[in-house]
């Protein structure tokens, strides 16, 4: 009788919807407590796999293996910290350009203006690229608290979604998936309050 219980716990645990929870689970608490590191990690690599990528399929077509290797892995390195560096302002750029064009569907960007009498319409390229700046400059200031917000929320949602289809109960996966989404966002704004950035 006690065997067949434990047999029928194992596969319980071995199964798939298990395995699948155990995995989600795993990466809503990572995304949760830690996506901006996470999030600047996935970019690094990516900038950094892309180079090393591109760089050894040029120089192994015009020079040997050794040297193809060689430059890829520098152009690795590169890659990586430059998607390090850039991390902050790129996230910067695309809230400010996203700001803008949504600032662009309700407001005229085309206004005319009179100085010293004459009428001058300033054109739209011009007004919308200040718009992206000035949206880009709030976002550099915000995007460590508004990175920490997007991932704990989504840490938050994927905890949602494993936890809802193990247990078919949306009250208790829910509740369970906002507690660790704002305990996610306290931790990752504490820890940058605690940097000063």
């Amino acid at each position: 009788m006690k065997i067949m219980d434990l047999s029928g716990l194992v596969e319980t645990i071995l199964s798939k919807p298990f395995v699948d929870t155990l995995i989600l689970s795993a990466i809503s608490i990572l995304m949760a407590f830690g996506g901006s590191y996470v999030g600047r990690m996935i970019i690094s690599l990516g900038i950094g796999g892309a180079l090393g990528y591109v760089t050894f399929t040029f120089m192994f077509t015009q020079t040997e293996l050794f040297i193809a290797i060689i430059t890829s892995v520098f152009a690795f390195l590169l890659g990586l910290a430059l998607g390090l560096i850039i991390f902050r302002p790129a996230i910067s750029l695309a809230l400010g350009y996203v700001a803008a064009s949504i600032a662009r569907y309700f407001v005229n960007l085309s206004p005319t203006i009179t100085i010293k009498g004459a009428e001058v319409q300033i054109p739209e390229q011009l007004m919308f690229g200040v718009l992206v700046v000035f949206f880009a400059l709030i976002g550099y200031i915000m995007s460590y608290l508004s990175l920490a917000l997007a991932t704990a929320i989504l840490g938050g949602l994927i905890l949602f979604y494993a936890l809802y289809n193990l247990t078919q109960h949306t009250l208790l996966s829910s509740l369970f998936a906002g507690l660790i989404a704002l305990a996610g966002f306290a931790v990752q704004s504490r820890r940058k309050a605690k940097k000063g950035g």
